[in-house]
């Protein structure tokens, strides 16, 4: 078999420093993209009512209108509230 004979000749460093180089740099670029996107976590809002309908049983269960005008008054113009797992998105 001359498989096992070609991988023992092959050099592992520069395979090595080729997956670290990748690495180090993907690294970077996840950094910098999570830096550079805008953020709505410091928009105020109510806390989700459950971990995995977030705010919406709130919006949907109730008198139409009636969480938005509550949390307009609580919150101002622009909040923000919990989706489906967690997802947070901003009402007007």
């Amino acid at each position: 078999m001359a498989t096992p004979a070609l991988l023992e000749s092959v050099p592992q460093a520069p395979l090595l420093s080729a997956a670290a180089v990748v690495a180090v740099v993907f690294l970077l670029r996840l950094i910098y993209h999570r830096h550079k996107r805008i953020s709505i976590s410091y928009i105020p809002g109510p806390e989700k009512s459950d971990s995995f309908f977030g705010n919406l049983t709130d919006l949907y269960f109730r008198e139409a209108g009636e969480p938005h005008f509550k949390w307009q008054e609580e919150y101002g113009q622009v909040f923000k509230v919990h989706g489906l797992l967690g997802v947070r998105n901003f009402q007007l």
